[in-house]
């Protein structure tokens, strides 16, 4: 019988063919999952930015943000900062992002019985002051029936 010496080193090699040929097979399912981990966040944030929207409704219609504190014409508040909240993806640990908010008024009205109307811009954000970041806009119009009339 006769000894082969290079038994060792032809597995090897034929190892190293195969992990070279699998490289490019694996490449683009796990593309793929980085690409879907990033549509999944980008989808709860802006689930997180709906729920944000929400609670800004809700805190002008309690008058919890007064009609005074809300911007006038053409002007537009500084970003202020909400508590952060949770989103979940799943296959992943639970992430807590910030959350900032900017309000500016877009056009002021009043009304056919004295009073007055704002429409007003959204926007939220999740970081503080980030390049290029417009943030999640949305409108909204409030009313203050309280105002007196300038006629």
């Amino acid at each position: 019988m006769k000894k082969r010496p290079f038994v060792l080193l032809e597995v090897l090699i034929a190892l190293l063919l195969v992990m070279v040929c699998i490289v490019p097979l694996l490449r683009a399912p796990i593309l793929q999952y980085r690409t879907e981990i990033g549509l999944i966040e980008r989808l709860e944030k802006e689930r997180v930015a709906d729920w944000t929207f929400t609670e800004i409704q809700e805190q002008l219609l309690k008058n919890e943000i007064a009609w005074k504190d809300l911007p006038e014409k053409k002007k537009a508040t500084r970003r202020w900062e909400l508590p952060p909240a949770e989103i979940q993806i799943p296959g992943c640990s639970p992430q807590w992002v910030s959350r900032f908010v900017s309000l500016k008024c877009e056009l002021e009205k009043e009304g056919l019985h004295g009073e007055q109307y704002k429409r007003l811009l959204l926007r939220v954000y999740f970081s503080p002051k980030g390049k290029g970041d417009k943030g999640i806009p949305f409108h909204i119009v409030v009313q203050n029936k309280g105002a007196p009339s300038a006629a």
